[in-house]
């Protein structure tokens, strides 16, 4: 591609993909020897199209094409950064999608904005999980009463020993949720939205991180609620809730690393060992709370205290009353 030197033609890949308004946004990448990757804006200037693309080092390059069918190409030059000066020609074939025409930009800029389906099915996939977490939860047994079960001893029902430190962390946790929802609106910025355009699964995992953080928000109150009201549907609240949450953490870690490897060779980034360390921290973490949550919903299946505030514990099926006053006294 570097008209200087005969042997430095590299592959070269460009997604882009049209704004609401005038402009193509995008990515280029071009492999060794070339070496140049970055974001890309695009736009037509009478019937030339022309890029900008800039590297992650800093190199501006202009790429200008005469045409903008299926098939575009034409000359490049590095016009800024420390490899300023160089050049040379480019061209590139359409393999999927739209061509990058001013047809395309007008049929964006015009039409109604209608959700993809990608932004469409985490809300389906939550309001189907919630009916059917719902539905378990009212189906709790009514639990027997306390003065069958404990004829001679007065119970304790208050929140105290571990429930207590539970109570305590989630009153903790919707502190450290409700702090969070400031920078909420970064999830879902218009940057990240549109890189979902060139990266499967990125604008359906932006939704499902938003709706993760107002669902757990509200998840923890009604819970909460429940143990001060002594619901029996208390324990398979939170056992779902807990259980729930940590297959969101491990599923989300899953697809966090797909997209991150889909975005690292779409963009370029940069693979340094503080990156490295830093996917290897939240790695960590994600696993590490799922564990805990884990613990948690164990607790709720069996603690005593559990069973002598609500009756039952999470998996309790009902419970069978004495049959008469001396069953019971034999018991």
């Amino acid at each position: 591609m570097d008209d200087s030197a005969a042997d430095s033609a590299g592959q070269l890949t460009l997604t882009i993909w049209p704004r609401r308004d005038t402009t193509f946004g995008g990515f280029l990448s071009v492999r060794d020897p070339v070496g140049r990757r970055g974001g890309v804006s695009a736009w037509h200037d009478g019937t030339t199209l022309k890029l900008y693309s800039v590297s992650a080092d800093g190199d501006t390059v202009v790429w200008t094409s005469a045409q903008s069918g299926t098939s575009i190409g034409g000359t490049y030059e590095v016009i800024g950064g420390s490899a300023s000066g160089p050049g040379g020609t480019w061209r590139a074939k359409l393999e999927s999608g739209p061509p990058a025409s001013p047809d395309a930009l007008n049929r964006a800029l015009h039409e109604v904005p209608v959700p993809p389906i990608d932004a469409v099915w985490p809300g389906i996939a939550l309001a189907i999980l919630l009916a059917a977490c719902t539905r378990w939860v009212r189906a709790a047994p009514a639990p027997p009463s306390a003065a069958l079960l404990h004829p001679f001893s007065e119970v304790d029902r208050s929140v105290r020993g571990w429930l207590a430190f539970f109570v305590f962390g989630q009153v903790v946790s919707i502190a450290y949720l409700a702090y969070g929802l400031r920078n909420a609106t970064d999830i879902v910025s218009p940057a990240n939205w549109e890189l979902g355009a060139a990266v499967s699964g990125l604008r359906g995992s932006l939704v499902v991180e938003s709706l993760a953080v107002v669902t757990r928000g509200v998840a923890m109150i009604v819970g909460l609620r429940l143990i001060a009201t002594r619901s029996r549907y208390a324990p398979r609240f939170w056992f779902a809730y807990l259980v729930v949450t940590a297959a969101y953490l491990v599923g989300d870690h899953l697809v966090g690393s797909w997209i991150d490897e889909q975005t690292t060779n779409l963009t370029g980034a940069l693979r340094s060992d503080d990156l490295v360390e830093q996917r290897s921290r939240a790695t960590f973490a994600d696993l590490r709370a799922a564990g805990v949550l884990l613990v948690w919903s164990m607790y709720w299946c069996r603690s005593s205290r559990v069973r002598a505030r609500f009756g039952l514990a999470a998996l309790d099926g009902p419970a069978p009353l004495p049959a008469s006053p001396e069953a019971a006294l034999g018991d």
